[in-house]
C-alpha cells in the first residue's frame, strides 16, 4: 500500500475544513 492515497485524503479533509 502506499501513502499517497492517505496524504490525498488528508488533503481533502484539509480542504473541506477551510471550506466549512
Amino acid at each position: 500500500m502506499n501513502v499517497e492515497p492517505a496524504k490525498k485524503w488528508v488533503n481533502f479533509f484539509n480542504s473541506n475544513r477551510m471550506s466549512a
